[in-house]
């Protein structure tokens, strides 16, 4: 396209030269996103009461994740869904946890 180099030259050059310095693994904030599912799926199926498959149509808006993706989230951290079962968390404990998620019970 014409003018092209002289309009994003030194926007998109400049940027590309920089070094980046200690990049993150990809999967840096995995650990703590599977913390928010479980207790995201606890809330809903606990403290909601919703069944099984409306809580992962729901978790599915929330994280963008696929219906099998949350199924092997679930699957894999099944021992902190039993941890917070014993627990018995209220929202309110949840709130503290995961402040950024809406709490309230339906």
């Amino acid at each position: 396209m014409r003018g092209q180099q002289s309009l994003f030259s030194s926007k998109f050059i400049t940027e590309s030269k920089q070094e980046r310095t200690q990049q993150r693994p990809r999967n840096y904030y995995q650990p703590e996103r599977n913390r928010a599912l479980v207790a995201r799926y606890y809330f809903h199926v606990e403290i909601n009461r919703y069944r099984y498959d409306d809580c992962i149509k729901l978790l599915e808006g929330e994280f963008y994740l696929t219906e099998p993706r949350i199924i092997h989230v679930l699957s894999k951290n099944s021992e902190r869904i039993n941890d917070l079962i014993r627990e018995e968390p209220t929202h309110k404990d949840l709130a503290e946890r995961h402040p950024h998620f809406n709490w309230r019970p339906r």
